[in-house]
């Protein structure tokens, strides 16, 4: 089919496009600010099914966590909407090479190069993880050598495939959107953490590796670290690889034909400059709109759910904040009707740092007034258990499961909150290595014959964890 010359009107579509899981990505022109940009189309093909709506909901919902990112080593997100059919994504145009041209090229890799490059992804990995942002795709295609030697870590957008956690699942247990050597095992179980992209990252130490006679003692150990079976015997976090990345660190020589030039001396400037700023503080202070004195809770609730369904999240969680600043004590149940939306809201905006937060507040607005098991406060404390997965804040996370799972069990024959809490624990049972007690849980899934469950989904998860157990490392020796 042939192309618009113009997406909305503005942007004007140049070359082949480079063609990937998800979408097309274009060269394009803007003609309204008369720059080059790089804009990315959703496959056709993807589009019409039962899970359209989702999809693109996900879709959106990436490009507005990318741009939140805000990062020097993440393009940046200029524009996201649809024109007729097509759901387009407007990012800034990345000019280099991957890392996979360059190792195709350079063999071995100077090992001063492959610390910069594993250090400049660090820094991209503890920033947009902070962010609850898990690039679930991470491979030497997907990190870019620019012209100046800096690095950029580009397609998150495999994450709208995978979502963790969501009751609405676009890739089943067993399979992986993305490049399967670089995927880490639980990947395959449906779960993905901040240490699933660290297992990534494992995966590229050793590619740059590749070829040395006799690589550093210290890089390979960290790789292999990083690529252990399951994700809490890796390495805390980014910050923490890039510390024992920061020793190698020095003068890089010439990649000719790949870097052409280190970073101007204005740009060089403000670097140095900003290194006299104050570390980080206390949170700013941010001034808030108090809601008029006659816009009850309930109105104010009404107009954030609106927000909300508009995709405008933080617009959506400010006013329900204002609204919990200025609601009066002893108006207990706005209170507690507007934390938990405001939990809600903060859940389906996928900013996980603030969902956990947002739902310890709405949980403990609820104790004494509903039962731990009932409906409203088993969906907020699933939530929480999956913010916490998001966060890679594990035990955390099976800690929650587990306490919802037996409040729910006391209420009787499995609810679908029950049953999803059931699955999504026996997930995280199974990535960490208990396989036994996750196998447990799906048993009394499928054994309960009043279950609310879909056994499709607790059996594709089994017989995930059975190629795991086949494949993990020892099996069958």
């Amino acid at each position: 089919m042939t192309l618009p010359a113009l997406i909305a009107g503005r942007y004007e579509l140049i070359d082949d496009p480079l063609r990937g899981s998800m979408g097309e990505v274009f060269h394009a022109y803007d003609t309204r600010l008369d720059r080059r940009v790089a804009v990315k189309l959703i496959h056709r093909d993807l589009l019409g099914g039962d899970l359209e709506s989702e999809l693109v909901r996900r879709f959106r919902r990436e490009a507005r966590l990318t741009a939140k990112a805000a990062h020097p080593g993440v393009p940046a997100i200029h524009d996201v909407g649809v024109d007729g059919d097509r759901h387009y994504v407007v990012m800034e145009l990345v000019e280099g090479a991957t890392l996979r041209d360059l190792l195709d090229a350079v063999s071995p890799l100077p090992v001063v190069w492959t610390a910069f490059i594993a250090s400049q992804i660090c820094a991209v990995l503890a920033h947009t993880h902070a962010q609850a942002l898990i690039h679930r795709d991470l491979k030497p295609d997907n990190v870019m050598i620019c012209f100046d030697g800096s690095v950029k870590v580009v397609d998150f957008g495999v994450a709208i495939v995978t979502e963790a956690g969501s009751s609405t699942r676009l890739t089943p247990p067993g399979a992986t959107a993305g490049d399967a050597r670089y995927q880490a095992p639980e990947r395959l179980l449906g779960v993905a953490t901040p240490h699933s992209d660290l297992y990534s990252l494992g995966r590229i130490v050793q590619d740059m590796l590749r070829g040395h006679a006799d690589p550093p003692a210290e890089l390979l150990a960290l790789s292999k670290q990083l690529t252990r079976q399951t994700p809490q015997r890796r390495p805390a976090n980014a910050l923490e690889v890039f510390g024992r990345l920061e020793p190698w660190l020095d003068t890089l020589p010439p990649l000719p034909g790949f870097v052409t030039g280190g970073r101007a001396e204005p740009v060089r400037i403000y670097e140095r400059t900003s290194h006299h700023l104050p570390s980080p503080g206390q949170e700013r202070s941010v001034p808030r709109v108090v809601p008029p004195s006659d816009a009850m809770p309930r109105q104010i609730r009404a107009r954030a759910e609106r927000y909300a369904d508009a995709d405008q999240f933080d617009r959506a969680a400010r006013i329900l904040e204002d609204a919990i600043a200025a609601t009066d004590d002893s108006n207990g149940n706005a209170v507690v009707d507007l934390r938990r939306d405001l939990a809600t809201v903060l859940a389906r905006s996928g900013d996980a740092r603030r969902t956990v937060d947002a739902c310890d507040q709405a949980i403990e607005a609820l104790t004494g007034r509903i039962a731990a098991g009932h409906p409203a406060a088993a969906a907020i404390r699933l939530s929480k258990a999956r913010g916490h997965v998001t966060l890679g804040e594990l035990a955390e996370a099976r800690e929650t499961y587990q306490a919802l799972i037996d409040d729910l069990d006391v209420v009787g024959p499995l609810t679908p909150v029950a049953v999803e809490a059931r699955i999504e624990s026996a997930a995280l049972l199974a990535a960490q290595g208990d396989l036994d007690r996750a196998a447990a849980m799906l048993n009394r899934v499928l054994e309960d014959p009043n279950s609310a469950a879909d056994p499709a989904r607790a059996k594709a998860l089994l017989a995930a964890m059975r190629r795991a157990a086949d494949d993990a490392p020892g099996a069958g020796r």
